[in-house]
């Protein structure tokens, strides 16, 4: 964090947001499931 200080950079990260969200890695050892081919759904009733 400090390099990024010093090298002015605004926002300070932790790179976190490069990161998946964990439950995509769990999925992606699931047989059915295709990230290829990815789609939007609305789920909840859109809550």
């Amino acid at each position: 964090m400090t390099a990024q200080i010093h090298t002015g950079v605004d926002v300070l990260t932790d790179g976190g947001r490069r990161r998946e969200h964990y439950i995509f890695y769990h999925l992606r050892h699931l047989s059915g499931v295709d990230f290829e081919h990815l789609q939007q759904r609305e789920n909840r009733t859109g809550a």
